[in-house]
């Protein structure tokens, strides 16, 4: 898969510079433009085959004993998350980074090794959860409390999502509620705003 992700990027990128391309179908936009959108969606493909195939060695290190050091190693080189590029991204993240967490937390469990951290990533999450908030605080004359679990019921990212909310509330970035309801503790930057609640 990895290697026809890569031959597909090759085609693109020869596109995308082939200024005097003919085409029949009538297009909205030029293909050179439609390869340049392709591109990063084929480079996400590319690195996700080559993390499955990093991880069926991993696996096969495990089979064959190799200590958790080992494995914990391997795991901590091998893991690198699939970025977003400029890709459209759903509210449970981009789909070969959440399969790529999916796999790594499924082997951590039967391995018994701890979850690489990636920081840059957790960041990300923190952020889209501020956004979250801000968007459902627009226009609202007091803060708005929401039940922790308000993106998604807590499920992108079950093992994280109790931490990361942790770690907003003691950043100072949400406020907690003596019922566990959070809400954004610069909510009065939002006051001025329609309000969709």
């Amino acid at each position: 898969m990895a290697v026809r992700a890569a031959r597909a990027m090759a085609l693109m990128k020869e596109i995308s510079m082939d200024k005097h391309m003919d085409h029949a179908l009538p297009l909205p936009v030029e293909p050179q433009v439609i390869a340049r959108l392709i591109i990063p969606q084929l480079d996400q493909i590319r690195q996700f085959a080559e993390f499955r195939a990093g991880m069926k060695n991993l696996e096969k290190m495990y089979g064959e004993g190799a200590s958790k050091e080992a494995l914990s190693a391997e795991l901590e080189r091998l893991w690198q998350p699939v970025p977003d590029y400029n890709g459209v991204i759903g509210v449970w993240g981009q789909i070969e980074q959440r399969t790529q967490t999916y796999y790594v937390r499924l082997f951590c469990k039967k391995a018994g090794i701890p979850i690489p951290k990636r920081p840059w990533r957790r960041f990300m999450w923190m952020k889209r959860f501020y956004e979250t908030l801000g968007v459902a605080q627009r226009g609202c004359p007091g803060p708005v409390y929401f039940n922790r679990d308000f993106y998604e019921g807590g499920y992108p990212f079950l093992d994280e999502y109790e931490e990361i909310m942790e770690d907003l509330v003691n950043l100072g970035v949400f406020i907690k509620n003596e019922e566990g309801k959070v809400c954004l503790a610069d909510w009065d930057n939002y006051k001025y705003d329609f309000c969709i609640w």
